[in-house]
């Protein structure tokens, strides 16, 4: 495992980053669409469709309720096709324990892709924003 930390004042986000696409395992692209579930944050923003004058992140929609935890949700649909869906839990936890089917599900009723699209991978980690990082060590973990 790497162990990074971001500078003081520095942000960052902790997701689970999940990729699905309606071809199994594409190799000539990354998959169309991402979902990314935001467990903990600091000065990071998800990315949307629309911004606020203060160039914050507006929300698709606040206080939905997800697996037995509420989340804001943003919408962000890339230029050549495909949207991020970031589900981002404001009471920022730091962790997330439960089922990803309540995320497919809320998506799929939004028609942001069908139910025969694939999961082609599940990924946790952390987004670093501008600044600077110290990395302490390295190793890998598996499952």
């Amino acid at each position: 495992m790497r162990v990074t930390s971001p500078a003081s004042g520095a942000g960052y986000d902790a997701t689970y980053d999940i990729f699905i696409d309606p071809t199994a395992a594409p190799t000539n692209r990354n998959s169309i669409d991402e979902i990314m579930i935001w467990v903990g944050y600091r000065y990071n923003q998800p990315l949307s469709n629309s911004y606020n004058s203060a160039g914050q992140a507006v929300p698709y929609a606040t206080n939905v309720s997800l697996g037995g935890n509420v989340y804001n949700v943003y919408l962000y649909n890339w230029p050549g096709g495909g949207y991020t869906m970031t589900y981002l839990n404001p009471a920022n936890p730091g962790w997330f324990s439960g089922s990803l089917t309540p995320f497919f599900g809320y998506g799929e009723s939004h028609g942001w892709y069908p139910s025969s699209d694939y999961l082609n991978s599940v990924m946790a980690g952390w987004e670093f924003g501008h600044g600077s990082y110290t990395a302490d060590s390295w190793g890998v973990s598996g499952f």
